[in-house]
């Protein structure tokens, strides 16, 4: 079962979409379901892990 203290990255709130990086995370780490990183994310680092709309050609 993995803990709090297993996961790269803290969520302060259930219901917010940005994650902090406890740890240096490379890519294709898992973040939640159906989701990895799409590159490495340094320790600190605050971002948004949401769905993003492709850009329209």
């Amino acid at each position: 079962m993995d803990t709090v203290a297993d996961t790269p990255f803290i969520r302060l709130h259930p219901e917010d979409s940005v994650l902090i990086a406890r740890r240096a995370a490379p890519e294709g780490t898992p973040v939640g379901p159906n989701v990895v990183t799409r590159a490495r994310i340094p320790p600190g680092t605050r971002w948004r892990c949401a769905r993003t709309p492709r850009a329209r050609r």
